[in-house]
């Protein structure tokens, strides 16, 4: 448009159509708008007559400016934010060093300011989105700078992905603030069930043969075999009252037969066998956030005193708390791709009062404890064991008489022997589940929901605690329903 103006102006002033003081304005008109429209294309504003440019120059990179008019130097204000360096006369070389502004005041020929240079040092911002979606996929992710500081914004697919370009921004540029203004997509939460299965069996048998012999008085005697060697205290006691206080590993009396007498000895046989098995079952059920830590504990907290050192004969004696029972930790982190990260700590641990110790007057129980720390990824439903204890321990026993139990087939009659077996399997299994919370207008049934309390003729009379509830608060007739009692979450 403007040369089309400049165009039509010469041919009129060919064609003798203008004037001499009309075409001088008209030509005014031209120059200024011309200078104007220089100005503008080149980012220029004058400000008392000097022209003032602002720049943008990115850390660790460099650019080139050319200027209309040769100058003579160029200073600049913060040296540790740019460098400048006069190419030629008429062209500067500006390179960014840290996030920050400054300006470059360049001189003319005349030692007279002829223009200003504002220099905005920004953060690689552009490296910095590459990098992050490349490496985390985060293609909502978007970088900005501000106030020398680098600021994310946009949407992360989790918070693993926020987490990650945070990092990221904070390598890149180690000395620029990172503001993370991210919205993490819609939070998802984790269901962790877990199962502590632990049996331990036992197994137990003694056998004996007991050689008795006394006077007729019972004030002296000896006997032989282990079962009933150390059961014999005080001489005068009956026979039959010290193989009474026999008893096994396990509590239970041994099973003792007179066989007969040979002259003034009397042969016992004493016999003992046990067996047990212990099963432990314990299923705590956690939810979480994704990207949050949950904590479960069902047990209590054991007092143990503590002395403390003071500056009086008396120390002084405080109380620390440790807990004890069934305890889970863990964070759950869901990905992009629906895998399920699960940092988690399962416990379990009991009171020891066979390896106590006294302190002080206190009585200070022992903790048995089994633990797990491990970080597992898993899908939704998939099932994994995370930790598996397989113990056992083993006895065999002899106590015979010297020499004469080593003999074959009749040292068998002066010796006992024991055996005893036990084996301990634990196995820790976890389930993740990906669940949402139930719409408004349904409940969550509680255990107390399939069963009602008794009344005097059910208590009484037919000893029942509590009677099979024959409706439910959703329907208000035909008994007998078989509805979702117990504990229910529905998942997706």
């Amino acid at each position: 448009m403007l040369w089309t103006f400049v165009d039509r102006y010469l041919r009129c002033a060919k064609g003798g159509q203008l004037s001499r003081p009309t075409g001088r304005v008209l030509l005014a008109v031209a120059a200024l708008w011309i200078g104007t429209a220089d100005a503008q294309s080149q980012g220029l504003n004058e400000v008392d007559g000097i022209s003032v440019r602002h720049l943008q120059v990115t850390r660790f990179k460099s650019r080139t400016f050319t200027l209309r008019t040769p100058f003579s130097s160029a200073v600049v204000g913060s040296p540790e934010i740019a460098d400048v360096l006069p190419i030629s006369d008429r062209v500067l070389y500006l390179q960014g060093k840290k996030a920050g502004t400054t300006n470059v005041s360049v001189f003319g020929i005349d030692k007279k300011l002829i223009g200003v240079l504002d220099i905005d040092v920004m953060p690689d911002t552009q490296t910095i989105a590459e990098r992050i979606r490349t490496d985390t996929g985060g293609r909502r992710i978007r970088v900005s700078s501000s106030h020398e500081q680098i600021v994310l914004s946009g949407e992360a697919g989790n918070s693993v992905e926020a987490e990650h370009a945070v990092e990221i921004a904070k390598s890149i540029s180690p000395d620029t603030p990172v503001i993370n203004l991210m919205r993490v997509a819609p939070s998802q939460q984790v269901l962790l069930k877990v199962r502590f299965l632990e049996a331990s069996r036992s197994a137990e048998r003694d056998v004996g043969v007991n050689l008795y012999s006394a006077n007729k008085a019972g004030t002296s005697g000896i006997n032989t075999g282990g079962s009933l060697a150390n059961s014999y205290t005080a001489p005068g006691l009956p026979l039959l009252k010290t193989i009474a206080s026999l008893s096994g590993a396990s509590g239970a009396s041994p099973f003792v037969t007179a066989i007969g007498s040979i002259g003034n000895v009397d042969v016992l046989i004493s016999a003992l066998e046990a067996k047990g098995l212990v099963r432990e079952l314990a299923e705590p059920d956690l939810v979480a956030l994704s990207g949050d830590t949950a904590s479960f504990l069902a047990g209590g907290e054991v007092p143990i005193p503590v002395v403390q050192p003071s500056s009086g004969s008396t120390p002084t004696i405080t109380v620390d708390y440790k807990q004890f029972g069934i305890q889970l930790t863990f964070q759950p982190t869901v990905l992009a791709n629906g895998i399920i990260n699960l940092r988690l700590t399962p416990s379990v641990s009991e009171l020891d009062y066979a390896n106590a110790i006294q302190n002080q007057g206190f009585l200070i129980p022992a903790l048995k404890k089994r633990e797990a720390r491990t970080t597992i990824e898993l899908r939704d439903g998939q099932t994994f064991a995370i930790a598996g204890l397989l113990q056992s321990e083993g006895l065999r026993n002899i106590s015979q008489v010297p020499w004469i139990g080593s003999v074959p087939v009749l040292g068998s009659l002066f010796r006992s022997s024991a055996y005893q077996q036990k084996e301990t399997d634990l196995v820790v299994i976890v389930t993740p589940h990906l669940i949402a919370p139930i719409v408004p207008e349904q409940r969550v049934a509680s255990p107390l929901d399939s069963h009602l309390p008794s009344n005097d003729v059910d208590f009484f009379l037919l000893g029942q605690t509590e009677v099979p509830k024959k409706y439910t608060e959703f329907v208000t007739s035909g008994g007998g329903m078989a509805g979702p009692y117990g504990h229910i979450v529905p998942l997706n």
